[in-house]
């Protein structure tokens, strides 16, 4: 979830990483690059600004300094208003710095991914280091007297004594985002999570805000009782939250607004094609928020409200030819499309909410002033897109073409939307594993719950189709950690429970009754060899025959009865003899 781009502590000026190896600064009232950070260094890592200020005297300065983490090279100083070089932290065994955070304009803390948190003071060249997490530190932040260290846990420090205050436990991956909204509560975002966590110190506890897809940058302010914070995701999507922060936050939230950048759709491209989004600041000033966005080439800024008047503004904008706009690495949830030779690469519309079919018109406003922009032409039918998905039957060829994992989550989302059971149906035939959970990954956080109780519901009305299970098995196992954050989950999922149960009560005994079978089958068996085995050798030529021996043993043991019978009738005889003398 790493960022290239950040905005300075009062959004005066915005640091993009350009090329790999150099930083361009821009100011972003006037959209000039105000100065571009380069030498001989290898990959540029992080970046971090100074607050702008001279704590010692309270005497503001020009522009605050700019920390660059370079890999291998350590930490370089750069001073903004000089366009130059001021400073290098010694490296003494630290590698590429992942993280920077100041405290003041000249004491900062930088952490390089391993164990171990650095602590430099520029104007002394003083460096002290402690261990903070035996399994890396992946993002840091000061606060007025504390320290925020986070890996896959979050822990505060106390900087004055380096000892362990609090830890703070809840996300799966590393942290990568990590900053204070007032001096009891701040923000964390982890690496490919929708999930940002606003905590609160004292408690300990934590409130999930639900992006619908992986977070890139996050930043927030506290403003007349209001947590505002805003996020940008890897679709392109700006996510705005709205918190109040006097009353407790009964559970999840969802974002009360959303913004994204598109181009205009012309006769080559039907459907618009969306804009990236590097940074967002916002604050309490009239403009409230500021976004960067088109390129790190040359980026585009525009100022406005944080509250919106739509929950879904799709904002169309038109971008120069020539000016090359990178496309999201592989799985980050957008593909690539282009406007043709020479022209414009971006990501593309990644979400239908953003376009009523009815209509053709944007949900959103146009800020630009152009109102000929707040229609999107010609768009294709959802029919036709079907028909070129070969989702629908056809009676000359029943084929059906090999589907992309986004195509297969946007009709999805747009079938719960719509309650389309016919859709639905079309789209769960899909029966291969790899599509199945590549799909549900991609899937939008709003459509999960809807999604999972239209295949419970296929189920009941055709227990017999195996792949509806696999359906479910992947939003099971593919997005448990947002479903344990849903209220009444359970009860959702108790008629699939006590369906399953019902399915696998008879389990056990039919277990039983199958050890017994294999049992009988295997004396079966053995009396079967057995007996082919005395058969064998009745029949083999030149057996050794041992029944002759007990038949002559017989033989003798009848001729000795008849001797001892006859000798007892000899005796009676004599008896008799002597009687009758």
């Amino acid at each position: 979830m790493a960022s290239n781009s950040s905005f300075c502590r009062d959004g005066s000026l915005l640091s993009v990483v350009n090329g790999g190896n150099q930083v361009s600064v821009w100011n972003t009232a006037t959209g000039r690059q105000v100065c571009r950070a380069t030498g001989h260094w290898s990959t540029v890592l992080s970046t971090g600004w100074s607050e702008g200020w001279d704590q010692s005297n309270q005497k503001k300065r020009g522009s605050p300094l700019l920390a660059i983490g370079v890999e291998n090279d350590g930490l370089i100083i750069w001073d903004i208003d000089q366009n130059e070089q001021c400073a290098t932290m010694p490296v003494d065994g630290c590698g590429g710095v992942v993280s920077i955070s100041w405290s003041g304009n000249d004491s900062l803390y930088v952490t390089d991914g391993s164990k171990l948190v650095y602590q430099w003071t520029v104007g002394s060249g003083s460096l002290e280091r402690w261990k903070a997490d035996k399994n890396g530190v992946s993002c840091l932040c000061v606060g007025e007297r504390t320290l925020l260290t986070a890996g896959r846990s979050i822990k505060l420090w106390d900087i004055s004594t380096q000892a362990l205050i609090k830890r703070f436990t809840g996300h799966a991956s590393n942290v990568m985002s990590l900053f204070f909204v007032n001096k009891n509560q701040f923000i964390s975002a982890a690496d490919n999570e929708r999930n940002i966590s606003l905590w609160n110190i004292a408690t300990g506890g934590s409130v999930s805000l639900v992006c619908e897809s992986n977070v890139l940058s996050v930043h927030g302010i506290e403003d007349e009782g209001q947590f505002k914070i805003g996020s940008v995701c890897d679709d392109g999507v700006v996510q705005l939250f709205e918190i109040d922060s006097y009353t407790k936050v009964p559970g999840p939230q969802e974002p009360a607004a959303s913004l994204q950048f598109v181009t205009q759709s012309t006769s080559k491209q039907k459907v618009p094609l969306s804009i990236p989004v590097l940074a967002l600041h916002v604050s309490s000033s009239p403009g409230d928020m500021v976004i960067a966005h088109t390129s790190v080439v040359r980026p585009v800024f525009e100022t406005m409200p944080f509250k919106q008047s739509e929950s879904h503004s799709l904002l169309i904008r038109t971008v120069p030819k020539g000016l090359l706009v990178p496309t999201p690495a592989p799985g980050s949830g957008g593909g690539s499309g282009s406007a043709g030779k020479g022209s414009v690469s971006i990501v593309s519309l990644s979400t239908p909410r953003t376009i009523r079919q009815d209509t053709g018109q944007d949900t959103g406003r146009d800020t630009g002033g152009d109102t000929g922009r707040n229609r999107l032409e010609e768009q294709v039918p959802m029919y036709q897109r079907l028909q070129s998905l070969s989702l629908l039957e056809s009676d000359e060829n029943d084929k059906r073409s090999k589907l992309s994992a986004e195509s297969l989550s946007l009709l999805v989302l747009q079938a719960v939307h719509n309650d389309d059971k016919k859709l639905l149906e079309q789209v769960i035939r899909i029966d291969t594993k790899r599509v199945i959970d590549s799909t549900v990954r991609k899937l939008s956080i709003t459509a999960i719950v809807p999604f999972l109780k239209a295949l419970i519901d296929a189920i009941h009305v055709n227990p017999a189709k195996t792949n509806v299970i696999l359906w479910v098995r992947s939003v099971l196992l593919n997005h448990t950690s947002y479903l344990l954050t849903v209220p009444h989950l359970l009860d959702c999922l108790s008629v699939f429970y006590q369906s399953m149960e019902s399915r696998t009560a008879l389990f056990n005994k039919m277990a039983k009754i199958e050890g017994k079978l294999d049992l009988l089958l295997a004396q079966s068996k053995a009396d079967d060899d057995e007996n082919d085995d005395e058969e064998r050798l009745l029949t083999t030529p030149g057996a050794i025959v041992t029944a002759g021996e007990d038949e002559e043993d017989e033989d003798y043991n009848e001729g000795t009865s008849d001797i001892i019978i006859s000798s007892e009738e000899e005796e009676e005889e004599e008896e008799d003899i002597m009687d009758t003398k």
